[in-house]
């Protein structure tokens, strides 16, 4: 890896407008001098490359880097003629343009407008695939499914105005003003309506109880909470470019870091609990649907702790970083993560058909949220349910064990009467009788 240009930088006056003229140097050769063009203003203005159009082929760079580094860029301004007796000040005003093969942007953000790009069009279909789900089953749709097309409707903006912007870098070298934080603003709403989402799943809103209560308090405070943490780390990463501002940056992650461990305690405890009462009422299709939305949050979990780990390995531990050009894929990587989750909650709580098998069901899923103390009625009335279900097992199961005996009994008398009695003597008998029966019939005639 070069660190030091193979020759020294020559820095060229090429915007002066005047007819290219050949001047002596020191060692008597003529060079040069490029000239801008003022024919054709063109596209891009009054540059150094004549506004001929917006591509780079009419760029004139100065100085061609001879591999993809970080350099470092130091200009000194030394003054060969000056007059006597001049001791007014001069302010002195540099562009420093620097451009690569496909644009403005660096090695290291290059990648992200490609990766922003493709997030939008997958985005894009998930959205058209979920709205044409939903408008097949709309008489069966649930409440959850509602907030998964909202959320899947802000993922998609997110990425349009991140991809705005880097497509707007990379050709004119300029960010638009307050662009970057609208997008870091529309990333936090993204965010704040997913944890608020996997909240109400997990406490079993629209499953297992028909309506928040006083949770619902709860999950508006803690959803306000997250977006103004999640705000003010976002705008001081995006705003503070210092290395001074480093501190601030940290100090900002601190109350997020904590919330998030938070939400999640809150999260998994609800899934227990939630998963408990689906036990304890047999409902297994329910239970089998948090089983599976458990594991993978338990999955997502840990690997988000792994990749954090080997992120700070990397960052931190290793005191030089040769896979720079990778930095791009610590951003990358959490909207990734995201979006695996999102797809495989989608997936869960897709609409069908049968969508009213997991929806609240009153005789079914009888609710216990009729006053604040919801959890705790839940599981004493569950417990006293149970005790009740058990009791009437226990009487009828001596109920049809008394019918068991007396069938058997039944069965071992009719059993004897085959055994020890012939048929033939059975057969007589019947005979006899009914000879027995002719014979008055014919004397009552014959009276």
């Amino acid at each position: 890896m070069d660190q030091n240009p193979r020759k020294s930088m020559e820095v060229h006056n090429v915007t002066e407008d005047k007819v290219a003229t050949s001047e002596p140097n020191s060692q008597g050769q003529k060079k040069i001098r490029r000239l801008k063009r003022t024919i054709y203003p063109g596209l891009n203005g009054n540059t150094i490359d004549g506004g001929a159009s917006k591509s780079l082929t009419s760029w004139h760079p100065v100085q061609t880097l001879p591999a993809d580094s970080i350099y470092i860029l130091v200009l000194k301004i030394s003054v060969t003629k000056f007059p006597v007796g001049d001791n007014s000040s001069h302010k002195i005003e540099t562009e420093v343009q620097w451009r690569g093969p496909h644009g403005f942007l660096s090695a290291i953000d290059y990648p992200l407008l490609r990766f922003y790009g493709f997030m939008c069009f997958f985005y894009m279909v998930l959205a058209m695939g979920w709205m044409m789900v939903c408008i097949k089953y709309w008489k069966d749709l649930l409440r959850i499914q509602f907030w998964i097309g909202a959320v899947i409707l802000v993922g998609m903006i997110e990425k349009a105005v991140f991809y705005e912007e880097y497509a707007n870098m990379n050709e004119t070298g300029r960010s638009i003003q307050g662009l970057l934080e609208l997008a870091e603003l529309t990333s936090c709403l993204k965010r704040t309506m997913a944890h608020v989402l996997i909240i109400i799943v997990s406490v079993g809103f629209g499953v297992v109880k028909p309506r928040l209560g006083a949770t619902l308090n709860q999950v508006t405070a803690v959803g306000i909470i997250y977006f103004i943490f999640c705000s003010l780390e976002g705008l001081t990463r995006v705003s503070k470019q210092s290395t001074e501002a480093m501190k601030e940056k940290q100090i900002a992650k601190i109350p997020l870091a904590l919330l998030e461990v938070i939400i999640a305690w809150w999260i998994f405890s609800s899934l227990v609990s939630t998963m408990r009462a689906l036990r304890l009422r047999r409902n297994e299709v329910k239970l089998s649907l948090y089983r599976h939305f458990t594991n993978v949050l338990g999955i997502a979990l840990t690997v988000a702790v792994c990749y954090m780990v080997w992120s700070l390995y990397l960052h931190i531990v290793q005191y030089c970083m040769k896979d720079w050009k990778e930095l791009w894929v610590d951003t990358a990587f959490w909207h990734i993560f995201f979006c695996t989750i999102l797809v495989v909650i989608m997936f869960l709580w897709r609409p069908s058909c049968n969508n009213q098998r997991y929806a609240f069901t009153p005789l079914l899923d009888d609710s216990e949220d009729e006053n604040e103390d919801a959890d705790d009625e839940l599981f004493s009335n569950s417990q006293s349910g149970v005790y009740a279900l058990v009791k009437q097992r226990g009487t009828s199961s001596d109920h049809q064990q008394h019918k068991s005996n007396k069938d058997e009994k039944l069965e071992d008398d009719l059993k004897w009467i085959e055994n020890n009695i012939p048929s033939s003597l059975a057969e007589a008998l019947i005979d006899e009788d009914d000879d027995k029966e002719q014979r008055e019939l014919e004397m009552s005639k014959m009276l």
